[in-house]
């Protein structure tokens, strides 16, 4: 702008002159881009045109443009001279709702489905949060993804469902998998969301979410009935825009590729059970009928992944850094007592100091208490888990 380019300005995200006060969930300032310049729609417009020209140019299928619109902060675009010549009183709920109708009618245009996080499909009034009428009806896909137990928000995918909305549940309590895997300061990951591992992704239920209830963030037990109770269930019509089930993963703080296997697998492959298999029996079942069928149900794919299905990991694309389970250890009835989650994989052990592994001995059988015991679990390359200590 400053060498007099008139073009300058035709990508503009934001008015130089923007008053707003705001700060995102993640702490950053400024980070939202003013619904209210013709420049951010043009830029929009740029960006799913050249995408849908790359797809073409590779002959690949395109059928969804995500549009994000997630963890838009209270206070944008309030202080926006574009947003101010509009109204004296800007309302960003209806400005958020206006700007993803235009950027739906640019999507439409090239014939596909406009995706979006869960935020572009509900309207925050002063009823809460209902399904926007401004989008109902149209051809968007909504990953509802704020459903933490006991935040409120946990029938989020059934309401935008019943109302007409399709919908990819990505629920943060259980499909989250930059979650940490368990409660330990060594174990990497988040927990905003509560602690997610491979059982979380199996036990999953879509079509009635409340049987998964089990623990809440910080791990105290849930009522899974309780939690229910005047929540939104799903009707017939609403079954049927359960489109689908997906597990995330953010990465900024992976950094490496064996950061993000270890993050990764072995939930993936719980998700993908719960994908793609039949409606497990405890998903129709009373409660405490259901926690035994699905208690039965994970002993069998426990077994699979342990004897059958992580072997293979350890042989596929050179070998995957997929999570260990450290063995758990019991001191009982005067015995050192220990297992794995996954039974099959090997648990080693050393009583002299040193660090456990393929080339110390094999846990096979309850152990005479005395030593200062060490315990990892390790696959069938020699790889180990976290160390597990029992001081006598």
């Amino acid at each position: 702008a400053a060498a007099g380019d008139p073009n300058a300005g035709a990508f503009r995200l934001q008015h130089p002159d923007d008053a707003s006060v705001y700060r995102s969930v993640q702490l950053w300032d400024d980070n939202v881009v003013d619904v209210c310049l013709p420049s951010t729609l043009a830029f929009v417009r740029h960006v799913i045109d050249e995408t849908v020209a790359l797809y073409r140019e590779a002959g690949a299928p395109l059928t969804t443009f995500h549009a994000g619109g997630d963890e838009v902060p209270r206070g944008v675009w309030v202080g926006s001279p574009a947003c101010l010549s509009q109204s004296p009183t800007p309302d960003p709920e209806m400005l958020k709702e206006a700007f993803f109708d235009s950027v739906y009618a640019m999507v439409d245009a090239h014939g596909l489905v406009m995706g979006g996080w869960e935020e572009i499909a509900l309207h925050h009034g002063p009823a809460g949060k209902t399904p926007s009428e401004v989008l109902r009806g149209k051809r968007v896909r909504a990953n509802t993804w704020n459903t933490v137990w006991g935040w409120g928000d946990e029938d989020n995918a059934y309401r935008l469902a019943n109302a007409g909305y399709e919908v990819v549940m990505s629920n943060a309590s259980d499909l989250y998998f930059d979650l940490s895997y368990d409660k330990d300061p060594e174990e990497p990951g988040y927990y905003w969301a509560g602690f997610v591992d491979t059982y979380h992704a199996f036990a999953f239920t879509p079509l009635d979410l409340f049987q998964s209830a089990r623990f809440d963030r910080m791990g105290q037990p849930l009522n899974p009935v309780a939690l229910a109770r005047g929540r939104a269930r799903l009707t017939t019509e609403g079954r049927r825009r359960i489109i689908g089930i997906q597990g995330q993963l953010w990465s900024e703080n992976a950094k490496s590729r064996e950061d993000l296997e270890y993050l990764i697998f072995p939930k993936l492959l719980g998700l993908a059970e719960r994908a793609w298999a039949s409606a497990p029996a405890w998903e129709t079942s009373p409660p405490f009928e259901g926690a035994t069928y699905r208690a039965d149900a994970w002993n069998g794919f426990a077994n699979q992944l342990g004897q059958r299905e992580l072997p293979r990991l350890d042989r596929l694309a050179g070998g995957l850094d997929y999570r260990l389970p450290p063995p758990g250890v019991l001191l009982l009835d005067g015995l050192v007592h220990a297992n794995t989650a996954f039974p099959g994989l090997a648990i080693h052990y050393s009583s002299d100091g040193s660090e456990p592994g393929a080339d110390t001995p094999r846990y096979e059988a309850p152990l005479p208490p005395g030593p200062v015991y060490q315990f990892r679990t390790v696959d069938s390359r020699g790889r180990g888990s976290r160390t597990v200590r029992l001081v006598p």
